[in-house]
């Protein structure tokens, strides 16, 4: 068994062997091979695709479709609205989806496959589409979690996919996926301003038709979410939140779900971020440790030269959430995120859950605070003074801030 330091670090990328034993306990057989008779079935795609990272550059592609027929399957590939059910409802739905795979060079993009367009016509669907498959063979009946994507398995070759009826898309996203000029950054802020969903711009990027014609890629799922999480809350960050005024109080936002507990404290200093995570002993990556653990990354002005690797996607995401709210506020604020990881939170579900619970809090009225002190007692209240201990320890951007303060009241 690997140590808990190398199953935090790592979160399932594999650094102890090809198979992580961590998340080998939450496998699971899927509910909806009763209702396939062979290899073919008639089926709906929420639409969903998966782009797996193994095998890359020679990556599967796959189109994700249920043989149910049920008012469920728009919700089955759209994470935004998942926020508030439980995990075991969100586990059943993800049990349903099959992915029917193609291998596809992920240069693919720049002149696609027939296979590779059709995967493109599901990713730009806006609706739930009909289709038909015909499998190689039987899927493997497993459903797979990580701590980065929803979960997903039951994957089997495909010998043909036909779309039944014509997917209808937003004419936004058609505009922007036939300029094959505009950068797929550039683009892909267009879209947010459209107010269309993360999850959509996030499976037509992972597809390759975002982008300069011969830039376009096919980029696996799990990278690509961290790719817009990241790219989306950096442009925001350097273009319009550097150069907004500053926030005139200490504000604290707080949201909890599924053993996730959020305090986001914005104080009235210049841009910066942190993102401090306290792992409760008995949870998904600290089973069998004798104490918590603390994993922590941060940033100033300047940003990030090198990936979050201890915070990981989480980072990212929490980033976005904070980015967004923000630029809609049109304030600049240091920012500091305490994350308690209660042992409920049992089954990785992916980085969706921090940041919809990010989002969730900044969308409520914050508590205010004339001082940072105050500020920081109200935070130490709500998760336990062991716990918030722990993770002050580890604030740098608290102790830099701290010295903005008093810099402040000597001038």
């Amino acid at each position: 068994m690997p140590s808990r330091e190398m199953c935090l670090q790592c979160k399932g990328r594999g650094f102890c062997g090809e198979k992580c034993v961590v998340l080998e306990r939450f496998t699971q057989k899927q509910k909806s091979f009763d209702l396939i008779k062979g290899t073919d079935f008639n089926g709906l795609t929420p639409p969903g695709v998966f782009v797996s990272w193994k095998s890359y550059p020679n990556s599967s592609v796959s189109a994700l479709s249920t043989p149910l027929n049920s008012d469920e399957v728009s919700l089955m590939d759209k994470e935004e609205q998942w926020f508030g059910l439980k995990s075991d409802k969100i586990v059943s739905m993800r049990q349903q989806l099959i992915g029917s795979s193609k291998k596809i060079d992920v240069n693919n993009a720049v002149n696609p496959s027939r296979e590779l367009s059709l995967m493109q016509e599901i990713a730009l669907s806006k609706s739930k589409v009909d289709l038909e498959v015909e499998l190689m063979h039987k899927p493997v009946s497993t459903l797979n979690f990580n701590e980065l994507t929803s979960p997903v398995g039951a994957f089997a070759e495909a010998k043909k996919i036909t779309l039944t009826e014509n997917p209808k898309t937003f004419s936004k996203a058609e505009y922007i996926v036939s300029d094959t000029d505009v950068k797929a950054l550039d683009g892909t802020m267009e879209l947010m301003k459209a107010d269309l969903p993360l999850s959509f711009i996030q499976k037509i990027f992972s597809v390759g038709l975002l982008g300069q014609k011969k830039k376009r890629k096919i980029v696996p799922t799990r990278w690509s979410i961290t790719a817009l999480d990241s790219g989306i809350s950096e442009k925001l960050i350097q273009e319009e939140i550097l150069f907004n005024s500053l926030i005139d109080s200490f504000q604290v936002f707080e949201s909890k779900y599924l053993d996730n507990h959020l305090l986001i404290l914005l104080m009235p200093f210049n841009w910066s971020f942190e993102l401090i995570e306290l792992w409760s002993k008995g949870g998904v990556w600290t089973k069998d440790a004798s104490e918590h653990a603390v994993s922590h990354d941060f940033e100033f002005q300047k940003g990030r030269k090198n990936y979050a690797s201890s915070t990981q996607g989480a980072y990212y995401a929490v980033r976005l959430a904070l980015a967004q709210h923000l630029s809609e506020k049109k304030k600049q604020a240091a920012g500091i995120i305490f994350r308690k990881i209660g042992s409920g939170y049992d089954i990785p579900l992916g980085v969706w859950v921090v940041r919809e619970t990010a989002k969730d809090a900044l969308k409520k009225q914050p508590l205010e605070f004339n001082e940072l002190n105050l500020a920081l007692k109200f935070i130490e209240n709500r998760l336990g003074e062991k716990e918030f201990n722990l993770l002050k320890s580890k604030a740098i951007v608290l102790k830099e801030t701290g010295k903005q303060k008093k810099l402040m009241e000597f001038n």
